[in-house]
């Protein structure tokens, strides 16, 4: 299965580490930290806790950012906004610590709760709000960039112990390549080119807020300071 790390972090707790708020700059970045080893602890601590395999590890659709109804400059602007996020808790954690009312809420619901008032907002990556046309109700798109989680190649153990030894070889060779060549051919090339198409495209569809003004939020202290402070008890 290929998912996101948000997903099994809410089968083993400390794999939500890596969905801590600019705990990464970029993906490549990411892929540096990841081959250096730093993603060991949590493949250990998911097969330990949960009985699965991390193989490999891929690029998510792009960095999660705010879209809002209002305009957001600053973390000023995000106080008692109602922002939908992942029902994980350390995201939920990282729009509270933003400034935000994190609101918890299913992904099919998004949409028809933006309507009706029930939520200001979400974070979410460019392709997804173009694909569920969520800009059509909220206008704003402040690149926050506040998360880089990467996608993960799970493995059940009791199908990894099943498996013949060759076959098994074989098969754990081919998804490291595939996901190697994913980052590195693939994901690097799109988000070069296919995704600033994509984010301009949601732009225009959305009247969203212009790339000069909302990458200068994401690099404002006052939104990504204030969840540095808080890091230390998720990697304790």
């Amino acid at each position: 299965m290929v998912s996101g790390s948000s997903i099994s972090a809410n089968l083993v707790p400390l794999v939500g580490t890596f969905d801590l708020g600019y705990l990464f700059s970029s993906f490549p970045q990411q892929t540096k930290a990841f081959d250096a080893g730093a993603s060991k602890p949590i493949e250990d601590a998911l097969l330990k806790g949960a009985s699965i395999r991390i193989i490999s590890w891929a690029y998510n659709f792009g960095s999660r950012s705010v879209l809002t109804k209002k305009p957001v400059k600053g973390a000023e602007d995000l106080a008692g906004l109602k922002i939908r996020t992942l029902p994980n808790p350390v995201i939920t954690e990282c729009l509270r610590l933003m400034g935000a009312a994190a609101t918890p809420l299913a992904f099919g619901e998004i949409y028809t709760a933006l309507q009706a008032g029930v939520l200001d907002g979400l974070e979410h990556d460019p392709p997804t709000i173009l694909a569920s046309k969520f800009y059509e109700t909220s206008k704003h798109y402040a690149l926050t960039q506040h998360n880089f989680s990467p996608l993960a190649t799970y493995f059940s153990e009791a199908t990894f112990n099943r498996m013949d030894p060759k076959l098994r070889e074989g098969f754990l060779d081919a998804a490291k390549k595939a996901a190697r060549r994913y980052r590195v051919r693939t994901v690097l090339r799109w988000r070069r080119k296919r995704w600033h198409r994509s984010w301009t495209r949601a732009s225009r569809s959305s009247n969203a807020t212009r790339k000069r003004s909302a990458s200068a939020c994401c690099r404002k202290p006052t939104i990504s300071s204030r969840l540095a402070p808080r890091r230390n008890p998720w990697w304790t």
